[in-house]
């Protein structure tokens, strides 16, 4: 695993915040739209599974309390500027992932969204030859 420096995704963050802000929506083709909202929507997921297991990693370490939230879901919320109910999801999911290792691999390449997971994580604990694992 490679080690991110934060401001190495804060500059990729600005750059794609830059050209996704000169695309003209109105102006590209329908063929090429389609192709882009499914591009965009495999980083969304991929960034999400990587939000969530940060967020996961800097709760389970205890980060909330040293923030001064009692909640870790708070916490996670605050970060992600999401609802608590949304947060607390977000964790139970990251949690669950950590011992599904094919599955997470899965969520984390944007292969399977959040919403899939949720539905594979039980039968894949439950069977776990049914993954590869």
């Amino acid at each position: 695993m490679v080690l991110v420096e934060p401001i190495q995704v804060r500059r990729a963050a600005e750059a794609f915040g830059a050209a996704m802000g000169e695309l003209c929506v109105e102006e590209v083709p329908v063929p090429v739209a389609a192709e882009l909202a499914e591009v965009l929507a495999r980083c969304e997921r991929q960034v999400g599974a990587l939000r969530r297991a940060l967020c996961h990693r800097v709760t389970a370490a205890g980060a909330h309390r040293l923030a001064g939230e009692r909640d870790a879901a708070g916490y996670a919320a605050r970060l992600a500027g999401s609802s608590v109910a949304k947060a607390r999801d977000d964790l139970a999911l990251a949690e669950r992932l950590e011992v599904l290792p094919e599955v997470a691999a899965a969520v984390r390449d944007g292969r399977v969204s959040a919403e899939q997971a949720k539905v594979i994580a039980p039968a894949a604990q439950a069977d776990p030859a049914a993954t590869g694992a």
